[in-house]
């Protein structure tokens, strides 16, 4: 029998070497007890180098808060800003400064010197997360410039307005440009349904439907008739399905 391990890939934000090799040392341990998990490392000496070159490709972020230049705190507001899914971890000298980092929502945070039985337990539940989460993500590119980054699990409803793309998320509104009809196809069909021609809508935060209106996260949107059949079909399947 061929166990098939799953490989997370993880960058480790961190200007000091030794330090780099003790976490990645912390890191293919746990594969090889696991025998289910590989780590596949990217070695980042600065937040700048991270930050440029940055996409959406690693499972977990390594950052160390105390980087030169750009510190690990401002460098992960900044990550925040085009990725707000992926799993981070801070590594730090002194554990009473990783409390900041949940303000930007850091999963767990790691004291240097690294003990692996503290490691193990934070690894552990970090693939946990990351098994729960399967999630696919949604490149999204802002009106503003740049892309941002978010699981399709986050986006509430998708609204045309005035030539616009409106992503209403969990985590706030995106404005963006392109049409409804090139997201809908990006997006998993059980999952999201048109209760009009200017609304997409997440099947999962139907709360209500009220004659022509449906409550979708709080927000009362008009359902038309061209498409209330087909809404209620497609929201019945997916209560059945959950």
């Amino acid at each position: 029998i061929v166990i098939m391990s799953i490989t997370r890939t993880v960058a480790i934000v961190e200007d000091s070497a030794d330090e780099f090799d003790a976490v990645k040392a912390q890191l293919d341990r746990f594969a090889s007890e696991s025998e289910k998990y590989a780590f596949e490392c990217v070695r980042f000496r600065d937040a700048v180098s991270f930050l440029q070159s940055y996409k959406p490709m690693y499972d977990i972020v390594f950052m160390d808060i105390g980087l030169p230049g750009i510190n690990g705190f401002e460098a992960t507001r900044k990550l925040r800003e085009i990725d707000d899914t992926v799993l981070l971890m801070f590594i730090t000298n002194m554990s009473k400064f990783a409390v900041n980092g949940y303000e930007v929502g850091a999963f767990d945070f790691v004291v240097k010197p690294i003990k692996y039985a503290s490691m193990r337990l934070k690894l552990l539940r970090a693939m946990e997360r990351l098994d729960a989460n399967e999630d696919k993500k949604l490149q999204i590119p802002s009106s503003g410039g740049g892309t941002r980054i978010v699981s399709v699990s986050t986006i509430k409803y998708v609204e045309v307005m005035d030539h616009s793309i409106i992503f209403h998320t969990t985590g706030g509104d995106i404005n963006s440009y392109g049409s409804l009809k090139k997201f809908e196809a990006m997006l998993p069909e059980d999952k999201f349904c048109k209760c009009n021609s200017c609304y997409l809508v997440n099947l999962k935060y139907v709360q209500q439907i009220k004659d022509f209106t449906a409550v979708v996260a709080g927000d009362e949107i008009s359902v038309s008739h061209a498409k209330k059949k087909e809404f209620l079909r497609a929201l019945g399947a997916y209560m059945e399905g959950i």
